[in-house]
């Protein structure tokens, strides 16, 4: 079995996840989401293990864009243009 699809979407939500610069972390979100939805466009086909991975994922990284832009709101409000 090729790893590769696996690894690719993998090592993009880890990327999402651990970004720390904060001018950067919409884009690796949207990279990560990219990446994910590619992985289930690839016929080969994805266990259960791998499904409900990429169902957690696809929450974690929904819930790090509303937290985002919840701070990007709070700061906008405070006057801090710095997200």
């Amino acid at each position: 079995m090729n790893n590769l699809p696996l690894s690719s979407w993998r090592t993009a939500y880890a990327s999402a996840i651990f970004e720390t610069d904060q001018n950067k972390i919409s884009l690796r979100i949207a990279d990560a989401l990219a990446v994910i939805e590619e992985r289930l466009r690839v016929p080969t086909d994805i266990g259960p293990v791998e499904q409900k991975s990429i169902e957690a994922a696809q929450s974690a990284l929904a819930t790090l864009k509303v937290e985002r832009a919840d701070r990007a709101i709070a700061a906008a409000a405070n006057g801090n243009s710095s997200h």
